[in-house]
């Protein structure tokens, strides 16, 4: 699957601008191309951007932390440039078609777990011989 390196790439290039303003961790990026793919797939992504009481600098992501310097005044232009970035990776041509390809496992999976079921039903299983391990 060479589309997954690419998009990571090309998010690892759109993240190095923020580097010179912000103190990001890894999970920036992470967070950024998980979202991205939610958006691409159509699950509208969760915006709970914040900083916690505890920390005097930060921005988290729900409980993961995506930034480590910004002051409280600065978490909504963190979350807001993190945001773009996830906008922006969901709609490069990768991730639109790593989506597309996504769908395609998760109806595989879906007709899968559907032949499973019916195997299962159907008491058609086959069992391990005891003294030779093969399938009867």
């Amino acid at each position: 699957m060479e589309l997954v390196p690419s998009i990571c790439d090309k998010a690892a290039r759109l993240v190095e601008g923020y580097r010179d303003h912000w103190e990001i961790t890894e999970d920036y990026k992470g967070m950024a191309l998980e979202k991205a793919l939610d958006l691409a797939v159509g699950c509208e992504p969760e915006e709970s951007y914040s900083q916690k009481p505890a920390f005097s600098q930060g921005v988290w992501h729900g409980d993961i932390l995506i930034e480590k310097s910004a002051k409280p005044e600065e978490v909504e232009k963190v979350s807001g440039q993190h945001r773009q970035l996830i906008h922006e990776l969901a709609q490069s041509e990768e991730m639109l078609s790593l989506a597309e390809e996504w769908q395609e496992v998760l109806g595989l999976e879906a007709r899968m777990q559907e032949l499973a079921n019916k195997a299962l039903k159907s008491s058609d299983i086959l069992y391990p011989c005891q003294f030779c391990r093969r399938l009867w």
